[in-house]
């Protein structure tokens, strides 16, 4: 019998494309952005992932990240499914699939990942060489076969950790430090 994770893993992998930036994105994530806290109360959301970068190709799955004071494993959203942590510790992980589709992932309000996801958004925002070359990095991943949600975040991994360092490295200069 394979080991739980393997198997979580498994139920999470998907089919993926990467297409061009829609301007309908921020429209939608804003509509479900108010959907989501009407339905779970005092939290804070906020559009991040590639669909939240104007002119930035991406998945056509819109990402929000979804702030709270305790993470409680036992958190459920109306109409999304709930994937558990899926790999990331601190993390809750929901997915709506439909005609617009969406992921939620659920973090402590002004934790690690709050902070981390807002500034990779912001970093990417500002800077249109690394937002070109991030670009180019996933359609290379796609082209080269990476049609499946674990296969292509693995072909991601290495350079979404180098994106994150740069931009943490310009948060910093940016406040003085």
């Amino acid at each position: 019998m394979e080991a739980p994770d393997v198997l979580d893993r498994a139920l999470l992998d998907e089919a993926v494309s990467v297409v061009s930036s829609d301007p309908r994105w921020r429209e939608l994530a804003a509509e479900e952005a108010a959907r989501l806290r009407g339905a779970l109360g005092d939290v804070q959301v906020e559009h991040i992932g590639s669909t939240a970068v104007a002119q930035l190709d991406a998945k056509p799955v819109i990402d929000l990240l979804v702030g709270v004071r305790e993470l409680t494993p036992a958190l459920r959203i109306p109409d999304y499914e709930g994937c558990g942590e899926a790999g990331v510790a601190g993390r809750l992980y929901f997915r709506k699939r439909g005609p617009e589709s969406f992921n939620a992932q659920v973090v402590e309000l002004e934790g690690p990942l709050w902070r981390d996801a807002l500034l990779l958004r912001d970093y990417l925002q500002a800077h249109p060489g690394e937002r070109e070359r991030y670009a180019a990095h996933k359609r290379e991943a796609i082209a080269s076969g990476a049609t499946t949600l674990l296969r292509y975040s693995e072909q991601k991994a290495a350079l979404m950790l180098e994106l994150l360092e740069r931009a943490r490295g310009w948060a910093t200069r940016a406040a003085g430090g």
